[in-house]
């Protein structure tokens, strides 16, 4: 049975200088502190000598909290209002990723662009004369007329609408959005709007 130390009455033991019959081996007088303090040292060159590549583990960091939200209604008015499954607190920002109105073009042909509004997120400014681009969130623009329908869009790599809050929103539990057309009347036409939404927290969230 083989033995990783070695006992006082082996000869090996007592010869002089570098004795390559101990190297490895534990033994009564080893040099605690010595090694102690050259074991980053004597671990850097074996890592060298054979090529390995330490592995210092897995990097991370803290981000605030992101939540996707995604919301859709057929809307037959002007308003509706969409209470969130979940109340989100501390918000410090609401990204619009993507929003998408669609309908029939005989019941919006002719409106170019319908203007969004949501009650708990009115960051843009218009002019002074009542216009429904004031205390707007975005504005959606015709793209494309097809298979007898007409096709709005706002996408945030081309329109960036985002808003932010300091002091953090205390709580956002739901959204209450109105259509303008053409930044004149309520809409009174049937659509389909989608909203894609990302909310930042001030909650914290580890990524590696």
């Amino acid at each position: 049975m083989s033995r990783n130390y070695v006992t006082t009455t082996d000869k090996n033991l007592y010869k002089r200088n570098i004795n390559s019959n101990l190297v490895g081996m534990n033994t009564q007088f080893k040099n605690q502190n010595l090694y102690e303090t050259n074991k980053d040292l004597i671990m850097s060159e074996t890592l060298n000598k054979y090529n390995i590549i330490e592995n210092k583990g897995l990097k991370s960091e803290l981000i605030n909290r992101p939540y996707k939200i995604v919301l859709s209604h057929e809307f037959t008015d002007a308003e509706h209002t969409f209470e969130l499954n979940k109340p989100l607190k501390d918000v410090v920002s609401v990204k619009l990723q993507k929003a998408f109105i669609s309908g029939t073009t005989s019941n919006l042909s002719g409106i170019d662009y319908f203007i969004l509004h949501i009650e708990e997120l009115s960051k843009n400014y218009g002019d002074n004369t009542g216009d429904k681009f004031a205390n707007s969130f975005a504005v959606l623009d015709n793209y494309m007329v097809a298979s007898s329908k007409n096709f709005y869009k706002n996408s945030f790599n081309e329109n960036g609408d985002i808003e932010y809050f300091d002091p953090p929103k205390n709580v956002l539990n739901r959204l209450t959005v109105k259509l303008f057309k053409d930044n004149d009347t309520l809409n009174d036409k049937n659509l389909t709007l989608r909203l894609e939404l990302l909310v930042e927290t001030k909650e914290k969230f580890k990524i590696y």
